[in-house]
């Protein structure tokens, strides 16, 4: 009797032909196939114990099967626990077919692999949750899990030890949603400071006094973050192989004011790989955008990733060759990276490890080996989640030319497969036990914390935050400044003792003078945080580190100084930012910690002789910007401008050109409105000359006060009407579940992904142009705002997805909020685009110079 495969493989062609055919007649055939599928090669399914043989693996290094099919379905995250036990989050709805018909059918699955017999694979799988709708997330935590099913995230657990929950409980809301699946909420990792960062959302979490708590975190990556053994997030999106946060992204939103600087280089979502070039193993005409012109190589094989994800830090013992290499799945070229990384004076950058050979880690001829997500385990290995489905583009952005691709190899079926797979040393290396941390003892985990492997070192501290134990508090207190311990370990405990809410000055203040700068970059951070009442120890260690060599020292120091306010860490503060201003983002990293503070900052400098010099300008215009985008009513920016007035050279011109960048691109003459004039500012007025007079009369035609002698010509945005008010109203709600996790609920857009819409002249230029682009999509670099943004990712075509009335209603909204003052956008307008669009069959993105074209036409 034939195989299931086999049964599979003979029917394939005729299903093929027949939904092909089908497909055309709905329409789906809108773009030419660069390869005639008869020239395409098939797409069967590979049995699992052959998946291994389709992969090209780079010199060293040997893959291993450890699950597939039936035991694992659609795998899409992993974690292991501390006795060794793998947890699988298993997306089992994910599109049941090229239109996603019933994807949010509830089928989803938690399920815990086990190797019950030593053999190094998984045999045994305890359904630990099912019922879930597109599960995408797992931490565990508290002697259960966090799991994300958007928009909510669930804390489960087994009380009676049948491996199954019984305990379900909310354990916070808004995480992300369903609307777009490929941009919401997911990762929920544990950093190195406790807290539970993902991606692609905006808060971060921390279970604290018997409760989660949520903080305001930026929105990083698309799919899948890591962490460095420094505790530096990695992220990317689907056309960017590799960004990262340099220094805590979480600095920059105690100064909202920031984003406003010019030339802020935050180190926040800062691109680490920059050269997008992949190398696959076979043809990949099977991409969304196959037939554009650059996606493919002229073999036919992917030029550009497309479907980048997943990165992941490896910081395990058992390839210590691979410590700090960021892994990355692309699983469009069904192939993995291996990028090299490179930390010079803080700013990292990184490299394909085998880019001189136009080769990458792992490539695999199997078009349906789909790597999405990574794990390290107990023993050191690398573990890759194998989605191991045809069809892999969501609904949501699945072009026709995809769809019939996908159709005519029969890439929609069969589902309810998938792998899970171990890469090791294919040398010396060799199964470990399974650990028992579990209930291991307080000293046994402490003792893990110096462990040469990132898994033992994150779990026992994991186990000992939650734990709660303060009979834990002395010994780490002793680990922390013990001198002959591993570097890591100490920092470690460092960060264990802040878990449990134990960081004490005296133990700080001597791991401030740690002979690794490791644990001097942890012991500044965690000092900084300490209550007012509690520091005085740690303040003079503090100030004593501004001569330190290492820069992530003095990035943490930077940080950290400005937001204690006392007079010798302002000091030390001022001498930091004078010495090293050259560094990368120490600049930024400082202004972040002096919202509300700056004038105070700009006057101490204004008195010392040592800033006479105008290698501390871009600092002083920082300070100006900052107060300035604060507005004027709470009197800090007419403090700032009477010191301008008082001073003298370049640092009056700094402090004004700093207020004059804050002035927002569509304010009107008057429109900052100050309580009193500056002080000496009339006498400024009549004697400046050249370019000072510019600088003032530019603030004076943007300013009002009492008794001014220009009056007010505040900029009045155009009434709505209460049909467009509605469109308004629902065009944000449009906009917050649908663009926001790109551009941003705040409309400044996200690094590498999506350029700002505030001030953006596509936003409130020809509406004709910005309907084009809604309904089509864009390509390319854009300038924004006198910017040039090179974008890793195109802005997708809504025309399939949004009928007219919604695409007015978030345009609508677009060209009314952030200060925008442009008309609505009618459903009548949009209509008659769409129609002429249809008409001259278009469906390609835009490029700038045709939209352009659309203006120039318009007007």
């Amino acid at each position: 009797m034939p195989s299931a495969f086999a049964r599979r493989a003979a029917v394939r062609p005729l299903l093929a032909a027949t939904l092909l055919a089908l497909a055309r007649l709905a329409g789906a055939e809108d773009m030419p196939d660069p390869l005639p599928l008869s020239k395409v090669p098939p797409a069967p399914v590979v049995p699992p114990a052959q998946g291994v043989a389709t992969m090209t693996v780079a010199p060293g290094f040997r893959v291993e099967l450890v699950a597939s099919e039936p035991l694992v379905d659609t795998p899409v995250a992993m974690a292991f626990d501390g006795d060794g036990r793998l947890w699988v989050a298993e997306m089992c709805g994910f599109m049941p077919d090229v239109n996603g018909t019933n994807e949010e059918k509830p089928i989803g699955r938690i399920v815990i692999l086990e190797d019950t017999d030593g053999d190094g694979k998984m045999d045994k799988a305890t359904t630990f949750m099912d019922g879930l709708v597109l599960p995408r997330a797992i931490s565990l935590t508290q002697g259960g899990a966090l799991i994300a099913e958007p928009p909510t995230v669930w804390f489960a657990k087994d009380t009676d030890g049948d491996g199954k929950a019984d305990v379900k409980t909310a354990a916070f809301a808004g995480y992300g949603g369903r609307g777009n699946m490929e941009h919401t909420a997911n990762g929920l990792m544990r950093g190195l400071d406790n807290w539970l960062y993902s991606a692609n959302h905006v808060a971060r979490y921390r279970f604290q006094d018997g409760a989660w708590l949520a903080k305001p975190s930026a929105n990083r990556g698309q799919w899948g973050v890591s962490q460095d053994d420094l505790g530096r997030l990695y992220h990317n999106n689907n056309s960017d192989w590799l960004s990262g946060d340099a220094v805590p992204a979480d600095w920059y939103g105690r100064n909202p004011a920031l984003s406003a600087i010019k030339g802020h280089t935050s180190g926040s979502g800062e691109q680490i790989i920059h050269n997008q070039a992949v190398w696959t193993g076979r043809m990949n005409p099977g991409v969304n955008r196959g037939y554009r012109k650059g996606q493919l190589r002229d073999d036919f094989r992917l030029a550009t990733c497309t479907a980048a994800c997943a990165p992941f830090v490896y910081r395990g013992a058992a390839m210590p060759d691979c410590v700090g290499d960021v892994f990355i799945c692309e699983p469009s070229g069904n192939t993995v990276r291996r990028a090299k990384i490179v930390d010079q004076d803080g700013k990292l950058t990184g490299a394909n490890a085998y880019d001189s050979q136009k080769k990458e880690f792992i490539t695999s001829t199997d078009e349906r080996f789909r790597p999405v997500n990574f794990a390290e385990g107990p023993d050191g290995a690398l573990y890759l989640a194998d989605l191991y489905h045809g069809v892999l583009q969501d609904k949501v952005f699945i072009t026709p030319y995809l769809k019939r691709q996908s159709l005519a190899r029969g890439l929609d079926k069969p589902l309810d497969l998938g792998r899970i797979y171990r890469i090791v040393p294919d040398k010396g290396w060799k199964q470990t036990p399974r650990p028992a941390l579990e209930k291991a003892t307080i000293p046994v985990l402490i003792a893990h914390l110096t462990d040469d492997g990132g898994w033992w070192r994150d779990t026992a501290q994991r186990l000992l935050v939650e734990r709660a134990d303060k009979t834990a508090v002395a010994p780490l207190q002793a680990l922390a400044v013990n001198a002959t311990a591993k570097p890591l370990g100490r920092m470690h405990a460092l960060w264990t003792l802040e878990g449990l809410g134990a960081a004490d000055a005296q133990t700080l203040a001597k791991a401030l003078a740690d002979a690794d700068p490791r644990v001097r970059t942890a012991a500044v951070r965690i000092a900084s945080a300490l209550p007012a009442a509690t520091r005085a120890p740690v303040l003079a260690p503090l100030a004593a580190l501004v001569g330190d060599k290492d820069t992530q020292v003095r990035l943490a120091l930077a940080a950290s100084l400005g937001p204690i306010g006392d007079a010798g860490t302002d000091a030390a503060l001022l001498i930091l930012v004078r010495s090293h201003s050259e560094q990368p983002y120490l600049v930024d990293v400082a202004l972040s910690g002096l919202s509300g503070r700056e004038t105070a900052l700009v006057s101490r400098i204004a008195s010392d002789a040592a800033w006479a010099s105008a290698g501390a300008d871009r600092f002083v215009r920082g300070l100006g910007t900052s107060v300035a985008a604060r507005g004027g009513t709470g009197g800090d920016l007419g403090a700032m401008l009477s010191l301008a007035a008082s001073s003298k050279g370049w640092l009056q011109e700094a402090i004004l050109g700093g207020v004059i960048a804050a002035r927002p691109k569509n304010a009107g003459d008057g429109s900052l409105a100050l309580s009193a004039a500056p002080a000496g500012w009339a006498a400024l007025s009549s004697s400046a000359s050249g370019p000072l007079k510019a600088q003032v009369q530019a603030i004076t035609a943007w300013a009002s006060w009492p008794g001014g002698t220009v009056a007010a010509k505040v900029a009045v945005s155009p009434p709505l009407t209460g049909a467009q008010l509605t469109r308004f109203n629902a065009g944000r709600t449009r906009f917050l579940g649908l663009c926001a996790a790109c551009h941003q609920p705040t409309g400044l857009g996200l690094a590498n992904l999506a350029p700002p819409l505030v001030n953006s002249e596509w936003v409130d230029g020809a509406e004709q142009r910005l309907i084009r682009i809604a309904l089509n999509g864009v390509r390319g670099p854009i300038p924004v705002d006198g910017q040039t943004f090179t974008g890793a990712v195109e802005m997708p075509a809504l025309a399939a997805t949004l009928d007219d009335t919604a695409i007015a209603e978030i345009l609508t909204y677009i060209r009314h909020d952030w200060g925008h003052q442009a008309p609505p956008i009618e459903t009548a307008t949009v209509a008659a685009v769409r129609a002429e669009l249809v008409k001259i069959k278009r469906s390609e993105a835009w490029t700038v110079d045709e939209l352009n074209a659309v203006e120039e036409k318009e007007k």
